[in-house]
């Protein structure tokens, strides 16, 4: 995700992903238009509130860390049970 682009959910902003690459001014002008537009939408202004509340209250680093521990340790079994034939109720207790 764009850290833009998360800026504005984190502010509970409606927002909008336009793909440019040589015509900047013309889709910087439909940028415009459109993000007015979204802007004034009373449901869009709701759903980027309550994505606002959601990002709020997640704890990204944490979870990051607990997938990859998660990952470590069914790695590590896997290569026990790869090199043993049969998983380890040490290797398993161990993480």
């Amino acid at each position: 995700m764009p850290p833009q682009f998360a800026t504005t959910l984190c502010h509970g902003l409606p927002t909008t992903e336009v793909a440019f690459f040589a015509d900047q001014p013309a889709w910087g002008r439909t940028l415009a238009i459109s993000m007015g537009a979204i802007a004034d939408i009373s449901s869009f202004r709701q759903r980027a509130r309550e994505l606002q509340q959601m990002l709020a209250g997640e704890d990204g680093v944490a979870n990051v860390v607990a997938e990859i521990v998660a990952r470590l340790i069914k790695d590590a079994i896997k290569e026990w049970e790869g090199a043993t034939g049969c998983a380890s109720p040490q290797v398993i207790q161990a993480f």
